[in-house]
């Protein structure tokens, strides 16, 4: 036998096997094993479409598009998208396709096949409209103490002084292990009496509530060095808008203090600063977190440096630089610059 007839011979061998598998692969395992990709696909492809609408806000391409609601929901829809429903999907199909080929089984039961795909398929739906309408935001979805609406659970099933910007601050510190503060000595601004103050300078909040326990007395705030997606980085003068009570500034998304996000949130952050800012500023850089303040990474290799100052504004600086930040792109450290330096 030559060597052409045998090139032949294995060609056909190749074509007869992929036509074996695919008559194998055939009916409703075919179908549903194409459909499950199918929808993973596009969740990929809108995930990846809310991707590159995240990066023309971080670099304010396209500053009409410039919307907290509207790029919050997004973040919160691109991790759906891709943590769940471009997972689930594609491993259903191609557990049908390898189960229906290599393993040369059979279906169970189609029917039952297609009505979970079917079931997860409402799941995404049903989780669909709050990711869509704002009331699933990526503060409170998958984390503690779960405020989204009620359909994006059902969809997904189917498928110190400190101020929490989610759930009870004193539960927080239970649970992050913190106790070692003991309880009467740990202050949940959210709980302390508010008076009213006004500053007619100010553009967001020319009269603002705030707990009157914060306006005396030395104020430090303790961040961590860390990426926000919003604003850049939120550090010392950021860290501020923990003091405003939740009683009275929530309820513009599914989040504690969400008010701040219902206009121009660096001139919010100036506002508050206007009232009550940090008397000293220290900031825990011996980690710190590149990408984003609540899905970031730790930065390789940890940055281990801890930043201080009586004038946050100089802190804050050094610690966006020390984050690869240039100050001058941080929106809030230009509307707050005039509010520091000129102490």
């Amino acid at each position: 036998m030559s060597q052409s007839s045998a090139a032949a011979m294995d060609a056909a061998g190749i074509g007869l096997a992929s036509k074996n598998q695919a008559s194998t692969l055939g009916g409703d395992a075919a179908g549903i094993s194409l459909a499950s990709m199918w929808v993973g696909f596009i969740a990929f492809a809108v995930a990846a479409l809310l991707g590159f609408y995240q990066v023309i806000v971080r670099i304010d391409l396209i500053p009409a598009l410039k919307s907290p609601a509207l790029y919050f929901g997004s973040v919160s829809t691109h991790g759906v998208l891709m943590g769940f429903v471009l997972t689930t999907f594609l491993i259903m199909g191609y557990g049908y396709y390898t189960a229906t080929t290599s393993l040369k089984q059979d279906l169970w039961s189609k029917p039952l096949a297609w009505f979970g795909f079917w079931l997860a398929v409402v799941g995404v739906l049903l989780a669909a409209g709050p990711l869509l309408t704002g009331n699933a935001s990526v503060l409170y979805t998958f984390y503690p103490p779960l405020m989204a609406h009620p359909a994006f659970y059902i969809g997904a099933t189917l498928l110190v002084v400190e101020g929490s910007g989610e759930g009870d601050t004193h539960q927080n510190y239970r649970e992050l292990g913190y106790r070692k503060v003991p309880a009467d000595e740990l202050i949940d601004l959210d709980l302390e009496e508010t008076g009213e103050y006004e500053d007619p300078e100010a553009e967001r909040f020319p009269r603002i509530q705030l707990p009157r326990l914060i306006m005396d007395g030395f104020l430090i705030s303790i961040p961590v060095l860390k990426d926000h997606s919003c604003c850049g980085v939120t550090l010392s003068i950021k860290n501020m808008v923990g003091v405003l009570p939740a009683s009275r500034y929530s309820g513009y998304m599914s989040y504690k203090k969400s008010e701040v996000h219902n206009g121009d949130l660096d001139q919010a952050i100036a506002d508050i600063c206007r009232y009550r800012s940090p008397d000293l500023a220290l900031i825990d850089g011996r980690i710190g977190m590149k990408g984003s303040h609540l899905a970031g990474t730790p930065c390789t290799p940890p940055k281990r440096v801890l930043i201080g100052g009586r004038n946050p504004w100089t802190a804050d600086a050094a610690g966006a630089r020390a984050l690869g930040w240039n100050p001058e792109e941080i929106g809030h450290l230009q509307t707050t610059e005039q509010i520091f330096l000129s102490r």
